[in-house]
Formats: structure tokens, sequence, C-alpha cells
């Protein structure tokens, strides 16, 4: 009970679930601020904008610690292989006319939200496209932005499965039971660091 207790708690491991990821991969598309262009197909009255085709792992913290840990704890896509071609997908009209205006003002993230809200298959190669535009507005934010798809394999071999579990009761359930018994004798010195940090 007490097992069960700490792992629902703010800090426990999590190494089990990075054994899972083990030999999977994920298909995607990073945009890149000093490459990307607006994109007209006049035929089709369609606006699209370019990335690049990109392979991802996914990768967990060690420790999920919501206490002491200021950096995010979620899982980040970690960029293995990206394709030097470029690929476009569709935006709407208006989202191109504010990439295009010099007082127009976006960010990358909120552009791989419009793309997610399509269908992954709207991605081409080899469009036809009529013109191409500069992007003049400004856009805010982290230089590249990851658009992670599809799993492969979709569903995790049983052999993985297996070692995950292993290492969940090997090394997360112990780990988690002592990380958390060291919190209190810790804690004192991890507020006295930051404080002195934050002085300086």
């Amino acid at each position: 009970m007490v097992v069960l207790a700490l792992l629902t708690s703010c800090a426990y491991m999590q190494t089990h679930k990075n054994v899972g990821e083990l030999g999977a991969y994920y298909n995607g598309h990073i945009l890149d601020k000093k490459d990307l262009r607006v994109f007209h197909d006049a035929t089709q009255h369609q606006w699209y904008i370019n990335a690049r085709e990109a392979r991802f792992k996914l990768d967990y913290p060690i420790i999920y610690d919501s206490i002491f840990q200021r950096r995010d704890n979620n899982p980040s896509y970690r960029l293995v292989r990206m394709n030097s071609n470029f690929v476009y997908h569709p935006v709407s009209e208006s989202t191109a006319r504010v990439l295009m205006r010099s007082d127009g003002f976006s960010q990358l993230h909120v552009l791989a939200e419009e793309i997610n809200r399509h269908d992954a298959g709207s991605w081409t190669s080899s469009p036809h496209f009529t013109k191409s535009y500069n992007v003049s507005a400004t856009l805010d934010g982290d230089s590249t932005c990851s658009i992670p798809a599809n799993r492969v394999p979709i569903r995790s071999p049983f052999v993985s499965k297996i070692l995950k579990n292993i290492d969940f009761i090997v090394i997360d359930i112990p780990g988690t039971l002592a990380y958390n018994v060291a919190i209190p004798f810790v804690a004192p010195f991890v507020f006295f660091y930051e404080f002195s940090h934050d002085k300086s």
C-alpha cells in the first residue's frame, strides 16, 4: 500500500517508459524559421507552408518530480534524422496572409497546431505552385518546431512489454521509494541552493 501511494506521489522514477520505447520511433516533420515560406496554388485556391520530413525518438525524464525539478516533466521528442527535401502542408488563407504581412505575428507551435488539425495525409512533396512568398511576419518562440506523427511500430512487441514490466519492478519501485525517503533530508539543501542563486 505504501509503495502504491509513493508511485502516485509528486515524485517517481519512470525508466520503464523509456524501456517501452526501445526500438520504436516516430515519423513526423520539422518546421524551421529560417526555411519557412508561403506557397500558393492558384488553380486549387490553396495555400501551403513548407517543412522537412523527420524521425524522432520519445524520451521520458528518468524522474518525474513536480516539486524540485522546475524543468518540464513532460516527455520530449528527440530528432534522430531529418530529410533535406521539403514537403508541403495546406494552411488557411488567413494564416498565409498573416505570415506574409510585415506587421504579422505568429509562432511555429501555432502553425503546428493548425497542421495537426488536418489529416496527416495532407502532406505533399510535389505540389503545383503558382507563386511563393517570403515570411515577413514576426515568428516568436523557438526557431524550430517538431510535429511527430505516427509511431513505428504502433504497438510495442511482447518482449518490450516484459522488459518494461521488469524494469518497473526492479528499478522504478525501489528507486521511487529511495527518492521519496531522501526528499525530507535533501529539501533544506535544495531550498538553500535555490534561495542563494535567486539572490545573486
